[in-house]
């Protein structure tokens, strides 16, 4: 009799491990099937730190071509099957990217999730050197930035709300962006740069 409960218990104890095991396997699956779609969607390589768009584009576009282009709403590997991204960088690690084409006047970007999806399509035109925007000063007013710039993104312009963040950016043609702040009385407060 005791080595007939030992038996049982012992059978009862596989089945509780056996369970147990599947158990564990059926979460590990959806984790596997994360990663791999996480590998997927980013098979396209960040670009180096250290190089403009225009050292790393080796196709132009002109502006009917860079029109058709900002009409495409796919993921991020659907656009670089149809438009091979050459440029692309990380805009806050691991969670957003940012995909830039150049034209004769023109810059196309595209703004992605970790997940490849587009969550913002932008075409500006070329601004100014770089090296006009470093002789501008905190404290100079807006209108200095506007006079060297008239047909940069002045997006908080266009708002009508009084509480929307005053920045301007500006993509110049020699492949930065140019981010430049406002105080309320639309005077320079910052003035940050970072590869297109």
């Amino acid at each position: 009799m005791k080595k007939k409960i030992c038996v049982l218990v012992i059978f009862a104890f596989f089945v509780i491990c056996a369970a147990c095991n599947s158990g564990k396997e059926v979460i590990a699956e959806p984790e596997a099937t994360i990663q791999i779609k996480e590998k997927e969607n980013m098979t396209i390589k960040v670009s180096p730190d250290n190089l403009t768009v225009f050292e790393l584009v080796t196709t132009e576009y002109d502006d009917e071509q860079l029109l058709k282009m900002s009409e495409f709403r796919g993921s991020i590997i659907e656009l670089n099957n149809n438009y091979p991204i050459e440029c692309l960088r990380h805009i806050e690690k691991g969670t957003l990217y940012r995909a830039s084409y150049v034209g004769d006047s023109k810059v196309l970007t595209f703004w992605f999730n970790d997940d490849g999806e587009i969550q913002m399509i932008k075409t500006s035109l070329l601004s100014p050197p770089k090296a006009q925007f470093d002789e501008l000063a905190i404290g100079q007013s807006f209108d200095d930035v506007y006079q060297l710039d008239p047909t940069a993104e002045y997006d908080f312009l266009n708002t009508g709300r009084t509480d929307s963040p005053k920045i301007s950016s500006h993509y110049s043609s020699d492949g930065w962006l140019i981010h430049i702040s406002y105080d309320d009385q639309l005077q320079i407060t910052r003035i940050i740069s970072e590869l297109i």
